[in-house]
């Protein structure tokens, strides 16, 4: 069959049950009841944190929510500090390696305070050099609803406050509803084509949305410059913390869509990436490298410049490693840093990419000729991306810890040993269930040494050359 988008050119999917590509997209706005499930779920996490740290207890949200692009049923990812320590995530030990012995300690006593509450644990990942240990947490609405809320401990990172760069992000797209709308498309495409996995060496989720947001800017359609401007509602309706941003453009309509011509620009803007990318590597000052340390010698995508500038190239790099830089906007503009968000894209699953992305560019142009600028005509590519939604949804309620799966009972934590995917690395038994193997292209001789099952690779921790950005547990997920 082929990829998918090259399926929906050729009308896989019968196109009297094709939605318009404007309604999709204005369909995949959360609803009310989604919103008020999350507003629940964050008031009662407040809650929990009051009850086990005092009054000072408080989340820090960060993610797609906060950017105003998250859709039906998506998680919510939360941090808090523990009154009287540091607020930074990472800490380093006397070995020179991170130590989350505090963090740990923290969100121990977090799964200790659930008795009672409608949160019941589904996951733990607080294995011993993890660099951001997590607990995963499952909150029941009255409604019967469950939102997966995410835990973790610290609300700085290396000198930027989580969710900053989520708040740059809804800055632009509070002043333009046809970039929600197709952040929302591009990144609903990413994780459907499976091309959204940073530990599978693709591009991010939000590697996805800056690429977006790069491009309509570069076209044209607003400054950069309006990601200074602080938006009313980025720290909680009215800038109350205690409650999370109301949703961007909650009543748009058709107009404010995307068309495919739209998309099928964007898509081919990414697939001609070395057409407009440079070809030599700027110079290196080899006597100011030895005073500063590594200060350039690569290229790379600058939201805040608004064109590809020089950056400083990586430390460590595998030689698979992708030359392609995408700065993370909240990083340059709080320490004046540029830190790459595509790190762990290989130049393998980039030319994937490339593929699948001339692939969706061709079946949008071809619908859109045949349209031939009729309003509302129906998207077999949109319906392509419906059916992957579906069973995405489908996949989730069937994995482990998911609604459809047994589950811990609310307000307890986990029996000792938990669920397979509860317990400690080193309980990790059995062989690498199918699916789960690294990825092509990630596989290094000495590369996995063993024992990990947080990763989802059901066995064999990583050693530093998967492009996680080197060690075990730096992921943040357990590997």
């Amino acid at each position: 069959g082929g990829p998918a988008w090259k399926r929906a050119a050729i009308g896989a999917a019968p196109v009297e049950e094709a939605p318009s590509l404007a309604s999709f997209a204005l369909g995949l706005a959360p609803s009310a009841a989604s919103d008020g499930a999350l507003a629940e779920t964050f008031a009662a996490a407040g809650a929990v944190l009051q009850q086990v740290f005092g009054t000072e207890g408080a989340a820090l949200p960060f993610g797609s929510i906060i950017q105003g692009v998250h859709l039906d049923g998506s998680d919510l990812d939360l941090a808090f500090d523990v009154p009287g320590s540091s607020p930074d995530a990472l800490e380093i030990g006397s070995n020179g390696k991170p130590d989350n012995t505090r963090q740990v300690a923290a969100l121990r006593r977090v799964t200790s305070g659930l008795r009672g509450s409608r949160f019941r644990v589904i996951e733990s990942r607080l294995y011993k050099h993890m660099k951001v240990p997590i607990i995963i947490l499952g909150y029941r609405c009255p409604s019967g609803s469950e939102i997966e809320a995410d835990f973790s401990v610290g609300t700085m990172f290396e000198g930027t406050q989580k969710g900053f760069t989520d708040r740059i992000v809804r800055r632009l797209l509070a002043h333009s509803p046809l970039a929600l709308h197709m952040v929302r498309l591009v990144k609903l495409w990413a994780k459907v084509e499976k091309l959204n996995k940073a530990y599978d060496g693709y591009l991010n989720s939000l590697g996805w949305t800056l690429l977006v947001l790069y491009f309509l800017v570069q076209r044209g359609d607003f400054p950069a410059s309006l990601m200074r401007e602080e938006e009313a509602d980025e720290m909680g309706l009215g800038g109350d913390p205690s409650t999370l941003p109301p949703p961007l453009h909650a009543a748009g309509t058709e107009d404010d869509a995307p068309s495919g011509e739209d998309l099928a620009d964007f898509f081919e803007w990414v697939a001609g990436w070395e057409t407009w990318w440079p070809q030599e590597l700027p110079a290196v000052d080899e006597e100011s490298e030895k005073t500063n340390g590594i200060t350039g010698g690569a290229w790379g995508i600058s939201l805040v410049d608004s064109m590809v500038v020089e950056v400083p190239r990586a430390s460590k790099a595998w030689p698979d490693t992708s030359p392609f830089f995408i700065e993370d906007p909240g990083v340059r503009l709080a320490t004046q840093r540029s830190e790459n968000v595509a790190r762990s894209l290989k130049t393998g699953t980039w030319a994937a990419t490339l593929v699948r992305a001339t692939a969706a560019a061709e079946a949008l142009r071809a619908e859109s000729e045949a349209a031939a600028g009729e309003s509302g005509a129906p998207s077999a590519w949109c319906a392509e991306l419906q059916r992957g939604l579906e069973a995405e949804k489908a996949a989730k309620v069937l994995a482990p810890g998911g609604q459809g799966q047994p589950q811990q009972p609310w307000g307890q934590q986990p029996p000792p040993g938990g669920q397979p995917w509860q317990r400690p690395p080193w309980q990790a038994t059995g062989p690498v269930p199918p699916g789960h193997a690294p990825p092509a292209g990630l596989v290094r001789p000495g590369n996995f040494v063993g024992g990990c099952g947080g990763c989802g690779f059901g066995g064999g921790c990583c050693a530093g050359g998967c492009g996680c950005g080197g060690g075990c547990g730096a992921y943040g997920g357990g590997c």
